[in-house]
């Protein structure tokens, strides 16, 4: 069994819309992505969960984070069967999404709804008719553009709703040190899409063993009519099976893309274990009330077929700054 994890102080919070209303800090044992193997029994999960909370008691922690457990999974269940519910905490299930790469581009758009298959072309035709050769399509991956990729996509990331939910590409020591590496390691690819020679959208993400895992995508608002974030995602698709690349991972979260242009998903959610204290079992209640308060909220105003406005409303004016 192997756990990959760094002991940080980490900042969990509650929010409603895209504002934190509660953000406590804590000593953590922060588990990477990915970073549980070797826990695919339930007799191997209930060992690994039972390590963890020892060291919980032990006091070399508040928290220990495993993001993204699938709710199928032996890790999972034995959470819920070990950990008593005051020290355990479930984040919101998220459904993630993921493209299995077909042999060829024709079958990948033979393998799509008629809807979405003429969405495609009708936005295709849209951006070709209005701009011609004016569309170019970058795509930078070597360690000699680095400047570039941070110009072309901090530029492009400033006006995106993301920006203001601080989630957007940004031009940060840490992220110019991870990308540098990613770079010299032949993992990073950045696709931008420009018009007149100015970067109007782009996708970014990591190549590794076979699988592009997206980041966090970004286009020009003002180009919005044109769909250049779906124009160009297509694009990115058609390289990666001309690459005969496996997948394309499109990570968590809802979006219309993902349906559109993902093969299967799955359910999953973040595990919070919590140690025995009355600090971090306070906290640990806290977080539970409001993430069940905001919940049902959430479930209100779809039912009203309110929540899509609300979102579009908070992005907008995070998007106008």
């Amino acid at each position: 069994m192997l756990l990959v994890a760094r002991v940080e102080t980490l900042t969990l919070s509650a929010s409603v819309g895209y504002r934190k209303v509660y953000s406590p800090s804590l000593r953590a044992v922060a588990v990477t992505h990915g970073g549980v193997a070797g826990a695919e029994s339930m007799e191997s999960a209930r060992e690994l969960v039972g390590e963890l909370r020892g060291e919980l008691r032990a006091g070399e922690a508040e928290v220990v984070t495993i993001p993204a457990v699938p709710l199928d999974r032996p890790l999972h269940a034995a959470v819920a069967e070990r950990v008593p519910r005051s020290q355990r905490r479930f984040g919101a299930t998220r459904t993630r999404w993921r493209l299995e790469l077909p042999a060829s581009y024709d079958d990948f758009i033979g393998s799509r709804s008629k809807s979405t298959r003429e969405y495609a072309r009708r936005y295709g035709k849209k951006l070709t008719k209005a701009f011609g050769d004016r569309v170019t399509i970058d795509i930078l991956r070597t360690p000699g553009q680095l400047d570039t990729i941070f110009t072309d996509l901090v530029e492009i990331a400033a006006k995106t709703y993301q920006h203001g939910l601080g989630v957007a590409f940004a031009d940060t020591p840490a992220q110019r040190e991870l990308t540098q590496l990613a770079l010299e390691h032949g993992w990073f690819r950045a696709y931008v899409l420009r018009i007149d020679g100015r970067p109007v959208a782009f996708w970014h993400g990591l190549l590794y063993n076979g699988v592009f895992y997206t980041g966090t995508p970004g286009f020009d608002p003002a180009y919005s009519e044109y769909r250049v974030g779906t124009f160009l995602l297509l694009r990115v698709i058609e390289d990666l099976i001309a690459q005969r690349e496996a997948a394309i991972d499109y990570g968590f979260g809802e979006a219309d893309y993902k349906r559109q242009f993902g093969s299967r998903s799955w359910e999953e959610r973040d595990v919070y274990l919590f140690a025995p204290t009355f600090r971090a079992v306070r906290i640990n209640l806290t977080l539970s009330a409001l993430q069940w308060g905001i919940a049902t909220l959430k479930r209100v105003l779809q039912r009203l077929g309110l929540l899509g406005r609300v979102r579009r409303y908070w992005r907008a004016r995070l998007a106008s700054g």
